[in-house]
């Protein structure tokens, strides 16, 4: 008898068990099919689409759907254009709902070289994920000229103050947003936030976690106030890396807390693409932050507009500037 009761308790285990893994797969089969898009659906599909429509005349198309990295690399900014037509995207890159009044009025300032291929999924996902948040917007991809070393502080603040000139100071904020990076949740809302807000929190390559607690790179958003409180960006770090360190600092001293999208909202694809060599420099520069940010930023600009092109799906900035001003300058520090 007690063997017969063994038995029958090892089979209603068992059954539980059953029934808890079937739980399990069907949970995570929900989840997989849910409004946060995961990082396959990016890569392979390469569009981001609103869960309802934004527009009455919006219509998604399936074969979107169905194309890859390297497919787009093949397809030109015009077919690219023909395909979002739908969208009612004015010349610059720029929408404005005509259903409602925005809520807010966003600068997408987008430091850009040689990357025509990121760019095209970019544009194709970025355009779409702004328009389904009611918003009005326009992209401003600034690029220096080939003879002159990348520099992304230094690029941004040129997008900042290029786009109040053009656009008549009617920014409420200002997202600066790196190209490779491909938003994968709806409600990541590019809304103007009350303090500086670092939006790229969980990233692919670093699967999905936040690498270290101080990163405020990537993409961030920044009101006119936040940006001249803190001098806008450093305009030293010529080369890859140390720029959104400096940010961070700037911020800090400037009395600002930061906030950051949970690691759920803020789920970012990046793209592949050739890495950039790493300024030796950084980490030097980072030790004076404090020092220079009062003498090293927007009040210390100096570049040239080369010329400006208003583009189907954005507003392209080419600028040139002297490397050498800026070392110079350095030396009072």
């Amino acid at each position: 008898m007690k063997y017969k009761k063994r038995s029958r308790i090892n089979s209603i285990s068992l059954v539980i068990t059953i029934f808890c893994f079937v739980t399990v797969l069907i949970f995570a089969n929900l989840r997989n099919n849910s409004r946060l898009i995961n990082s396959t659906h990016i890569e392979k599909e390469s569009i981001f689409y609103p869960k309802s429509q934004t527009e009455n005349n919006f219509q998604q198309e399936d074969k979107f759907l169905t194309e890859s990295e390297d497919s787009l690399s093949f397809e030109s900014l015009e077919i690219l254009n023909n395909k979002l037509s739908s969208l009612n995207i004015s010349l610059g890159g720029s929408f404005k709902p005509t259903d409602s009044e925005p809520k807010y009025k966003i600068a997408v300032i987008v430091p850009y070289r040689n990357r025509e291929k990121n760019l095209k999924i970019f544009l194709k996902n970025i355009h779409p994920f702004l328009i389904n948040q009611r918003l009005e917007y326009s992209i401003f991809l600034i690029e220096p000229i080939e003879s002159v070393k990348f520099n992304r502080g230094l690029l941004l603040n040129i997008g900042f103050l290029e786009s109040i000139q053009l656009a008549n100071d009617k920014w409420n904020c200002f997202v600066f947003h790196d190209v490779d990076l491909i938003p994968e949740n709806e409600n990541n809302f590019y809304h103007c936030p009350p303090l500086p807000k670092h939006m790229s929190s969980a990233v692919s390559t670093f699967d999905y976690k936040l690498p270290y607690k101080g990163l405020f790179g990537g993409v961030t958003i920044l009101t006119k106030k936040h940006m001249e409180k803190i001098n806008g960006f450093s305009n030293m770090y010529f080369g890859w890396g140390g720029e959104d360190d400096d940010l961070r600092k700037r911020i800090i001293s400037k009395g600002y807390k930061l906030i950051r999208n949970n690691l759920e909202t803020g789920r970012y694809r990046m793209l592949n693409h050739e890495k950039d060599f790493p300024n030796p420099k950084r980490f030097k520069l980072l030790k004076t932050s404090a020092k220079r940010i009062n003498i090293d930023g927007l009040n210390t600009i100096k570049y040239v507009v080369v010329s400006v092109k208003f583009e189907n799906l954005f507003t392209k900035i080419i600028v040139s500037y002297d490397e050498s001003f800026y070392i110079k300058t350095k030396t009072n520090y």
